[in-house]
């Protein structure tokens, strides 16, 4: 299973930022221009912590929200690989046969 898809919104200095991931990825650009945010945001995927109103773009309107989506694909590889029993039979449940995953999270 691997990520296939990154697309973050109003998260720090970046508006909107999508990326389609391939096997090797470089993000080059000039110093300031989100390359750390975008990074930070998928941390915060993981981990959510901080204050919301600092880690919002501050062009973002008030119903505007953080949203970080994060897509995996090769779903029912990364699932044969899962040793624990009970862990795979409840994540097959959910999954289904879907070879995609697509994980939100939103403030």
């Amino acid at each position: 299973m691997k990520i296939s898809r990154i697309k973050v919104e109003n998260y720090r200095s970046i508006r909107s930022a999508e990326i389609q991931v391939a096997d090797l990825n470089v993000l080059a650009g000039q110093n300031n221009h989100g390359k750390t945010n975008f990074f930070d945001a998928i941390k915060w995927f993981y981990t959510p912590r901080g204050n919301l109103e600092s880690l919002k773009n501050s062009l973002a309107g008030v119903d505007e929200h953080i949203s970080i989506e994060i897509e995996f694909t090769g779903v029912q590889e990364g699932l044969e690989q899962i040793s624990n029993a009970t862990n795979k039979t409840k994540l097959q449940k959910i999954l289904g046969d879907s070879d995609t995953l697509l994980k939100k999270l939103k403030n």
